[in-house]
């Protein structure tokens, strides 16, 4: 392919689940490249670590508080602020070919320069589009600035992208790539077996079965479910791996409080924001995923396929495409925290049934999520486009 510069932007500091997708894609990307965060924090030691080049261009703090659930008011708060980075942004857009955007704020950031900037923009959606993620202005936006500004739209699952048509319509320019599996940091055979003991000494001391659960907290990613399934077991305990990124602190402190409540603080740890994420996995005999609302993907649920863990998800979203169900894990409908506790219960008294699943798992992301076929839809979307 020709060569292309691109810049990659995210609107984040710490890295979620959408920049740790996005991050393998550029790391192979032959060519030169840069990432741009409109936040400090810890994505920038990943980036380094990488040798990749980064800057951070900060946000004003009317768009920091911009959440994707705002009504009319929220988004008029915000106007100033987002018309004034825009500015610093055409600035830096200018020495690349193209702007590989990767979050719903920086996509919209990079359309408002495009103005002076003139340069194509690809735009990685890695939500969902649906009324239980977005509020109505927000998808009408979405509709308006994608038309007139994306020239690429990738979605991270066929959910998503079927999300995508219902409420902005077909074209010609929207594309699937599923998040990858790094098989070289997902694989059992190189995991710190010295770090994974540490956390199970930590979450569970006296060796009881440990059941997980990954991701930001929000109260859609259903960490509430989980914490009442593990009050209704016992012998068990639970790790909450992930922090409130996004202004969700007022749902970190209900689950706390709901812990304590229950009388489980023995029994349910807080991890807070992790970046060793395969050893966490490890460390758990079960995965659970626990989404209220349709995941566009899943993400974590092939990370933990992948070490050969048996899985649990709500059967909606992109779950349906990553899980055969009771083959390759196990679904449950959203919300229904006995059915969670019910089917932990049924694996961990069946070890066939565990090792089975585990298997199963494994075998199925090795074939659908390798990261290779991927990479190669990513170079020829900027080979046609750019």
């Amino acid at each position: 392919m020709t060569n292309k510069k691109l810049l990659f932007a995210t609107h984040v500091g710490d890295a979620g689940g959408a920049e740790l997708k996005v991050l393998n894609i550029c790391h192979h990307y032959p060519h030169e490249k840069e990432f741009v965060m409109f936040q400090h924090g810890d994505f920038k030691a990943m980036l380094s670590e990488l040798n990749i080049n980064f800057d951070t261009i900060e946000m004003d703090e009317g768009l920091t508080n911009l959440k994707r659930d705002n009504g009319i008011m929220g988004l008029i708060k915000s106007f100033p602020a987002m018309l004034k980075l825009p500015i610093t942004l055409s600035k830096k857009a200018r020495n690349f070919d193209g702007i590989v955007c990767i979050s719903q704020k920086s996509f919209f950031a990079f359309a408002l320069s495009k103005i002076f900037h003139r340069k194509p923009i690809i735009w990685f959606m890695n939500d969902i589009l649906t009324t239980e993620q977005f509020s109505p202005i927000l998808i009408k936006l979405t509709k308006l600035f994608s038309k007139l500004f994306a020239n690429q739209v990738i979605l991270n699952s066929q959910a998503s992208l079927d999300a995508w048509k219902k409420n902005v319509g077909e074209s010609n320019n929207l594309h699937i790539i599923y998040p990858t599996v790094d098989f070289d940091i997902f694989n059992p055979e190189v995991i710190n077996m010295k770090a994974v003991q540490k956390i199970k000494s930590l979450v569970s001391p006296e060796g009881k079965p440990i059941i997980g659960i990954v991701g930001r907290l929000a109260d859609w990613k259903g960490q509430h479910v989980f914490i009442e399934a593990i009050s209704a077991l016992k012998d068990v305990h639970g790790m909450i791996c992930g922090g409130a990124l996004f202004g969700e602190e007022e749902y970190e402190t209900q689950l706390k409080d709901r812990v304590k409540e229950l009388g489980i603080e023995e029994r349910v740890t807080f991890m807070g924001h992790i970046t060793n994420v395969p050893e966490c996995i490890i460390a758990c005999d079960i995965m659970a995923h626990c989404s209220v609302a349709p995941e566009p993907f899943g993400q974590v649920i092939a990370q933990a396929q992948a070490l050969g863990k048996p899985v649990i998800a709500t059967n909606m979203g992109g779950a349906l495409e990553i899980i055969e169900e009771g083959v390759s894990g196990k679904l449950i409908p959203p919300g229904d925290h006995k059915a969670l506790a019910n089917t932990i219960n049924d694996i961990l008294e069946n070890k066939e049934q565990s090792v089975s699943l585990g298997k199963n798992a494994y075998n199925s992301v090795r074939n659908k999520y390798a990261h290779e076929k991927q990479q190669a839809i990513f170079e020829k979307i900027i080979s046609d486009s750019l």
